[in-house]
């Protein structure tokens, strides 16, 4: 269900533009905004705001207590999600392939926008989050299915 909210709030302005408009010029400006503006955004949210929270709750913690050890404080962490992790990734690879004709760049900006994402992605795992539990899989999932249609 969330997918399907956010996926329809990245796009819903966009479609309207493309095919009821039918605008291209109005679609490219519209695009190059939302698209940037989101991507630059999604990764300042996706570190900055957790490491700054994480800072925050260490100071008071440390008033708290004195000794707590490697453990103690690896187990007061975040837990890991990674639903949104492929939800970032499935909706910029959304905007490239809906919107290539519109505006063709969105592809370099959206190879280096991961390679930023795949870095902040092991800061978080290293750092913010705790560690997350393997469990043995076969393929993405529903994420395939998605990238698929």
């Amino acid at each position: 269900k969330r997918f399907l909210f956010e996926a329809f709030d990245c796009y819903v302005a966009l479609f309207y533009l493309a095919f009821y408009e039918r605008n291209v010029d109005k679609l490219r400006t519209e695009l190059i905004s939302v698209f940037n503006i989101d991507t630059f955004r999604r990764m300042a949210l996706e570190c900055l705001v957790p490491w700054i929270l994480q800072k925050l709750s260490k100071r008071q913690r440390t008033k708290e207590r004195k000794i707590v050890g490697k453990l103690g404080t690896e187990a007061e962490l975040d837990e890991y999600e990674q639903f949104d992790d492929y939800m970032e990734i499935v909706i910029t690879y959304g905007y490239v392939t809906l919107f290539a004709s519109a505006y063709p760049l969105a592809s370099v900006i959206a190879v280096a926008a991961n390679l930023v994402e795949i870095r902040s992605d092991c800061f978080k795992l290293t750092y913010i989050t705790r560690r997350p539990r393997s469990l043995r899989s076969d393929g993405l999932g529903m994420w395939k299915t998605l990238l698929k249609c």
